[in-house]
């Protein structure tokens, strides 16, 4: 007796939903302490500058250049760095000039080779550098255009550096987060690296990050425009505006018209808020019209609220720093379509998605406070590096909801797959059955037939009363025409069997043609029709009796259905093909009939064919006679002008002799039927080479082993006047690793021109079969009875 002993529930089984709550919630406060903490990490990983100990910072004084002011200031004020204009209440775009006066010690001769370099790490793109009135940098094209921070690395040379009081004029032209941070002035070798390491982790790693999302978004638009997938889609365009967007931030040279700049900046936001949000929509397969109509309106109507303001607010400075903090609630309601339906997500993508969601939530808020409403101009914007790292928990929730769609269709395909294969074996059953069972009953059912054929004949020869013969010839004809419709039967369920046989040969077309318009010739004559023969010495290599049976109904069709003109059967030379084609001026075939003739039991309904009867089976039987011959009957027609239906049948080569085609070659009573005859056996395989050598020693044959078309020709060499070692026969494979079989026995009959050939081959390719029939040598397929080859090896003695 056995004991079922339940295995205890899985920890996914036993989690309640109240638990699954709380862990989602821890994850996402440690998501959240995470985000709070990256602003930190990014400045810990990015090094501050620090100026050389010969240089001593004084007094830092600065002025405004824009024309207008929002209070008078001062013409000039002292101020200390980092410098932020928006906590002087002065606009955080605009102009402004920053005098800068230091002292520097006496450099020494070390100092004085080694370059110098002045470090700013942020610092507006357009700006002007003046040290000691000479300049070091100047990117101001235009004294409307604003810039955005950027770290920057001037090289000062040496010369410019003297003892005492220098001063340093900064001319910076800021779009926004208008300001300036802490310098340092030091040797290049102790400021270079650290500089460098700062502008990977705040310009390189977060265009790098965007660079990938972009990529990724373009994909997912590829796969919209391919798959029309609207889900897709919309995901694709907010990652590539969203990525795009961010890149701008790290290409100050994009920056040429700062008022649309600012519009497609504020633009782009709306953008990726609207898109989310009916991304949500989708997602979700919410049907909340309120918000669809939302989000449209949303994506047209703040651009053009925002296009209407730049005559008045050049900069947008009003509209975006309204706009931006109506978008970061628009957000909301996304969000929390895309929670509900988290219900159903597995926890893994519910945590991807709840960091995702709170990463930019936090950065995007934080952004707007630290740099549109604070202005610090040492802020960087966590956006360009939350915003690619908020994406693969989408993708994962994605991915998941996606391969769940994919595994459910996976398993009603199969489901699916499985019903038609039983359908489907139950069909082939029920037909395999059908012709089996007249397949085989093909002899039962003829031999009542020619009874009744002989009686009826018997019959109607010693009837005297013409009353009688009448009736006996009506019933011969009766017996006539069910012996050819059970005929036509029997015919097509043992090609439906594969219950016929196929020995190709050579056949003269010219005796056949000849054959066929005998049986019709009467027919033809009785409706004043003439039979053209044009066969021109063609031979093709086929089955005969299937031909025979092809052309016949052919013929027959073609003298039936002509009522003036003539029938014409021909053959033409198509490259290493025959072209046999039957014409005729009778009624024709409409196109949309020309496919529908060749399907069984299909008869046209015109008056001519009607009045012949039978049960549409011939012109079916013919098609599939012709595919047993490798070939496909095909026809063109015109209505009320004829027909013409056509076979493409191989080439025959010469009569042979010496072909492999007898089996019936006794084989002689002994154990060494090739005593006294040198085989020359060449065969690349190895195993097979063994086996077949010691076949032929075993028969008593002389065996000289070749495994190379290589090795042959060094035999051919070695022994080409050497009669004792010339073989009687020449046994090859052919395919061979350096050559070709038939190239083996055309270089062996340069040499010994008596030699013969006999070939052994396991390609069944059909130009290879074809280029066989014509090599007018005996051919083995693998695998082969010995009895097989030694009749093949008796046959060409």
């Amino acid at each position: 007796m056995t004991a079922n002993i339940a295995s205890p529930p899985t920890a996914k089984a036993t989690m309640s939903p109240v638990v699954k709550d709380w862990l989602i919630r821890l994850w996402m406060l440690l998501c959240f302490a995470l985000v709070l903490s990256a602003g930190w990490a990014m400045d810990a990983l990015s090094p501050n500058a620090s100026s050389a100990p010969d240089v001593h910072w004084g007094e830092v004084r600065f002025n405004w250049m824009s024309p207008t002011l929002p209070d008078p200031q001062p013409l000039e004020q002292v101020v200390t760095l980092p410098d932020a204009w928006s906590a002087r209440d002065l606009p955080s775009n605009g102009m402004g000039r920053y005098r800068i006066s230091f002292d520097l010690l006496p450099i020494g001769p070390l100092s004085k080779e080694a370059p110098w370099v002045l470090r700013i790490d942020h610092l507006c793109s357009q700006h002007r550098v003046v040290l000691n009135e000479e300049v070091l940098a100047n990117t101001f094209p235009d004294e409307h255009m604003r810039g955005s921070m950027m770290p920057t690395l001037f090289s000062v040379p040496a010369r410019l550096l003297k003892p005492g009081q220098n001063e340093l004029v900064l001319e910076v032209s800021c779009s926004i987060q208008g300001g300036l941070t802490p310098l340092a002035l030091a040797p290049q070798r102790d400021i270079q690296p650290a500089f460098e390491q700062r502008h990977l982790w705040t310009v390189s790693v977060p265009l790098a990050l965007n660079v990938v999302g972009l990529s990724f978004g373009l994909f997912l638009l590829l796969l919209w425009w391919r798959d029309g997938n609207t889900t897709v889609g919309l995901l694709g365009i907010v990652t590539v505006v969203g990525c795009v967007r961010n890149g701008t931030y790290f290409m100050p040279d994009l920056v040429r018209f700062p008022s649309l700049m600012s519009w497609l900046h504020f633009s782009a936001h709306t953008m990726m808020c609207g898109v989310f949000g009916l991304f949500a929509l989708s997602f979700t397969r919410e049907r909340l019209a309120w918000f669809r109509r939302a989000m449209l309106a949303l994506l047209v109507g703040f651009p053009l609220v925002g296009m209407a303001a730049l005559p008045l607010d050049p900069q947008l400075t009003m509209v975006r720093g309204v706009g931006q903090a109506l978008l970061l609630f628009t957000l909301l309601p996304s969000f929390w379509l895309l929670f509900r339906a988290s219900r159903n997500w597995r926890m893994t993508s519910t945590m991807a998605f709840a960091l995702g969601a709170l990463i930019v939530t936090v950065a995007a808020a934080r952004d707007y406070l630290v740099v549109r409403v604070l202005g610090d101009p040492s802020a960087t914007y966590w956006m360009a590096v939350c915003f690619p790292l908020s994406l693969p928990g989408l993708y994962l929730v994605m991915t998941e909801r996606y391969t769940r769609t994919l595994v459910d269709v996976e398993r009603a395909n199969a489901v699916l797959e499985r019903k038609v294969q039983e359908r489907t074996a139950e069909l082939e059953a029920a037909n395999a059955a059908k012709t089996h069972f007249l397949a085989a009953a093909s002899h039962d059912l003829r031999q009542p037939m020619v009874a009744i054929g002989l009686i009826s004949g018997l019959l109607r020869e010693r009837m005297q009363s013409p009353e009688l013969v009448n009736l006996t010839s009506r019933l011969t004809d009766a017996v006539d025409a069910m012996e050819n419709l059970l005929s036509r039967l029997l015919d097509l369920s043992r090609l439906e069997a594969g219950a016929v046989d196929i020995h190709p040969q050579r056949v003269s077309l010219q005796a056949l043609f000849d054959a066929i318009a005998a049986h019709e010739c009467d027919s033809a004559r009785a409706k004043g029709l003439e039979i053209t023969l044009r066969a021109n010495h063609a031979a093709v290599w086929c089955d005969p009796m299937l031909l025979e049976q092809v052309l016949r109904n052919l013929v027959g069709n073609a003298v039936r259905y002509t009522r003036e003109g003539r029938v014409l059967v021909s053959a033409r030379r198509r490259g290493r093909h025959w072209l046999v084609q039957v014409w005729d001026t009778g009624i024709g075939i409409a196109d949309i009939d020309q496919r529908r003739i060749f399907e069984d039991f299909v008869q046209l309904h015109n008056p001519a064919r009607n009045s012949h009867g039978g049960l549409g089976l011939g012109l079916g039987l013919v098609q599939r006679a012709a595919r047993l011959l490798g070939s496909e009957v095909k026809v063109r027609s015109i209505p009320g002008k004829g027909s013409c239906f056509s076979i493409l049948l191989p080439v025959a080569g010469q009569p042979r002799q010496n072909l492999l085609t007898d089996a019936r070659t006794p084989l002689p009573d002994t154990d060494t039927p090739l005593q006294g005859h040198h085989v020359l056996l060449l065969e690349d395989d190895e195993g097979v080479r063994l086996a077949l050598e010691r076949r032929l020693l075993d028969w008593g044959a002389r065996v000289t082993c070749l495994s190379s078309l290589g090795d042959l020709r060094t035999c051919l060499t070695r022994d080409s006047h050497d009669e004792a070692n010339r073989p009687d026969v020449l046994l090859t494979d052919l395919s061979l690793g350096d050559g070709h079989g038939l190239q083996a026995k055309a270089e062996a009959l340069a040499v010994w021109p008596t030699v013969r050939t006999v070939i052994i081959t396991g390609d069944t390719a059909p130009t290879q079969l074809q280029l066989l029939a014509d090599c007018g040598s005996p051919v083995l397929h693998k695998p082969f009875k010995p009895k097989d080859l030694l009749r093949a090896l008796l046959t060409i003695r």
